[in-house]
């Protein structure tokens, strides 16, 4: 009998510790800090390149909102974070994302931000800085109206957008924050900007010969 009531005993204590152990990770979980970001994305477009449907230029904008203070030492009166050379994209068609899809830093000299060590006290500026980026998505991608760009928005930190270097271990508070989407100007003719105009320069040499007709007519 009592090997019969032992059984249970010792399977529900094992639950009960392995219950406790879950939720002791989880409150570990939740008591961790929410990372915050000194970087804010502030401007996002996409422009095709001419003669590449699936080739576009994309600019980025970012906003640093305060001071990195693990850049600082007592010597420093300002840091600087230069964009990344690469940063990764997804296509986004209704509920299918396509990606992450690497662009190529295009704007030189590196540009970056620089923010002062303004110490204590004064209110933080904001400083923003624009890069370009060139992104070629692959063949198989085909692209349609209504289609989306977006900066990475996962977690894998091989992919995430961020100001700085990448030795510099305080990851959160150097990725840039905020949701970059941008509908992605599929169907327009950028290999022609000037196609409107085609039509008109057909209609010059007819017209100069209709007005001399005319005027042979009224001598």
């Amino acid at each position: 009998m009592n090997g019969k009531i032992g059984r249970p005993t010792i399977f529900g204590l094992g639950m009960a510790i392995a219950l406790t152990a879950i939720g002791s990770e989880a409150a570990q979980a939740a008591a961790l800090p929410p990372s915050s970001s000194d970087f804010e994305l502030t401007g996002l477009s996409a422009t095709p390149v001419k003669g590449n449907s699936n080739t576009f230029d994309v600019t980025v904008t970012v906003t640093q909102t305060q001071a990195d203070g693990s850049d600082f030492t007592p010597q420093v009166t300002e840091e600087t974070h230069d964009f990344p050379g690469t940063v990764y994209f997804v296509v986004e068609n209704g509920s299918v994302t396509e990606g992450p899809y690497s662009a190529t830093l295009t704007t030189s000299p590196t540009p970056g931000i620089t923010y002062p060590n303004l110490g204590p006290g004064p209110s933080a500026p904001q400083i923003s800085a624009s890069a370009t980026y060139q992104l070629v998505l692959p063949s198989s991608v085909v692209l349609g109206g209504g289609d989306n760009l977006e900066i990475y928005p996962g977690s894998n930190r091989q992919y995430i957008f961020r100001m700085g270097p990448s030795s510099d271990n305080s990851w959160a508070d150097d990725n840039v924050s905020g949701v970059g989407q941008v509908t992605i100007p599929y169907g327009q003719l950028p290999e022609v900007p000037w196609a409107a105009g085609i039509p008109a320069i057909g209609l010059g040499p007819a017209g100069l010969v209709w007005m001399w007709r005319l005027k042979s007519r009224v001598i």
